[in-house]
């Protein structure tokens, strides 16, 4: 009687895989999958596993059943009756069921911790993208602070030769042209360090 309740009010699923179906399970495997036992025990247990882990799935559950030794936890994805898909951690054992070699399992939902280690993992990539940025600023600020510097000299002498050449003289277009580009070049790195400080935030 004491095992029945605890079998029955489990919050695992436990269940006894045999043959390629489930021979044997309480009511959270029930809940779990959103079908009923009937249902359950009617169909091959892999028709509720989700087809990118089944093949993994059948391969461990072969190897289990003739003996070999293989991690007794792991997880797959199985697809709940409403069609969504479910994340759970099995914990498989080899066990004789009616004279026969079979697998008891205990399966938990790990659905919620797999959906926050994914949400971490984005976190922690948009953390170390805000880091990388934060360099490539810093860095930005130090190659514009190098090159104003030198457009500050390339600004200043042309500006005094446009007023020192004599109006007429092809030189003085020259120092014009220099002016401009230099006014340009100092526009382009402001781009730079403003782009670079946006991506920061």
């Amino acid at each position: 009687e004491k095992y029945r309740n605890l079998f029955e009010n489990a919050a695992e699923a436990i269940c006894v895989a045999q043959d390629g179906k489930l021979v044997f399970l309480n009511p959270m495997t029930a809940r779990m999958t959103g079908y009923s036992g009937e249902e359950i025990m009617a169909r091959p247990f892999t028709e509720f596993i989700h087809p990118d882990d089944r093949d993994m799935v059948i391969d461990r559950h072969i190897r289990r059943m003739k003996g070999e030794e293989l991690p007794h936890i792991y997880s797959f994805r199985i697809i709940h009756r409403d069609g969504n898909i479910r994340w759970v951690e099995l914990n498989a054992v080899l066990i004789k069921w009616s004279g026969k070699a079979a697998t008891l399992n205990f399966l938990t939902d790990i659905t919620d911790r797999k959906r926050a280690e994914a949400e971490k993992r984005i976190l922690q990539g948009r953390l170390h993208n805000a880091e990388k940025m934060e360099v490539l600023g810093i860095l930005a600020g130090r190659v514009a602070h190098d090159l104003n510097n030198v457009l500050g000299v390339l600004s200043g002498y042309s500006e005094i030769l446009t007023v020192s050449i004599p109006a007429g003289s092809p030189l003085k277009e020259y120092a014009t042209h220099i002016l401009k580009s230099s006014g340009k070049a100092a526009a382009i790195v402001e781009d730079l360090l403003t782009l670079t400080r946006r991506g920061v935030r």
